[in-house]
């Protein structure tokens, strides 16, 4: 089987912006520290908090976007590499102790709050918050978070509840310059993974990158770079130049 020629270890420095992130700084958004994304995810109640954090501590040392740093220099939006933060972005939130019919509007403080955390120069760009002391049957989900119901966090579907049916649920928050559907994809399958182990009382472990995020960055600066692709951006600049808005 070909070996895969993916950088392995921790990935920090300097690193190209992708064409969608120039895109993104290219829109000015008058806010761009909060375009964010979101899941509210049903987990199994039987993960520790310290196990936690080896798990998320894992995804960051692994998916080495997480940890971009971008900021404005001279004009110009550069980004870099950075090492996995010494404390983590997340917070534990015992709902349990909150009459029922508030803890939906604290769970929508909470996120808010989680969102509002986000700064493009103060990675990694992801934050977490655990909620426990969930009743099962009680709706969380809000109107600005996809939850995650159907594809419960846990081996083939597993569910575990705590005390009197009480579960957790885990919400993430990530820029929309380091995941999109694609990627959260990628990031669910991991996170699975490492929750599976913990179960079982495993070190955390995830397969080899099959490429780092810097050798992707840099693989589409010089794809955009070739004959191919300027010839083709000729093309779309004509077939756009002839489209009006609606």
């Amino acid at each position: 089987a070909p070996q895969i020629q993916a950088e392995q270890d921790l990935v920090t420095g300097p690193v190209p912006l992708t064409p969608i992130q120039h895109w993104f700084f290219a829109q000015d958004f008058a806010r761009p520290h909060h375009v964010n994304q979101s899941l509210l995810l049903d987990v199994d109640a039987e993960v520790t908090t310290e196990q936690w954090q080896q798990i998320l501590r894992k995804l960051l040392e692994q998916h080495d976007g997480l940890r971009t740093r971008f900021v404005r220099q001279n004009g110009t939006w550069q980004a870099e590499l950075t090492d996995p933060p010494p404390e983590l972005p997340w917070r534990t939130h015992d709902l349990s102790t909150i009459p029922a019919h508030e803890r939906h509007t604290r769970l929508l403080e909470i996120a808010g709050k989680t969102q509002s955390s986000m700064n493009l120069a103060e990675p990694p760009l992801i934050r977490a918050a655990l909620f426990t002391g969930v009743c099962e049957h009680e709706s969380t989900g809000s109107g600005g978070h996809e939850s995650a119901g159907s594809g419960e966090v846990g081996p083939e579907g597993h569910k575990s509840s705590g005390p009197e049916g009480r579960t957790h649920r885990l919400l993430l928050v990530a820029h929309h310059l380091v995941v999109d559907t694609v990627s959260w994809r990628v990031l669910l399958e991991d996170l699975g993974t490492l929750v599976e182990q913990a179960r079982r009382g495993q070190e955390p472990q995830l397969p080899a990158k099959s490429s780092s995020w810097r050798q992707w960055a840099e693989r589409l600066r010089q794809e955009a770079a070739t004959t191919t692709t300027l010839d083709e951006l000729t093309y779309w600049h004509e077939q756009t130049q002839a489209t009006h808005p609606l």
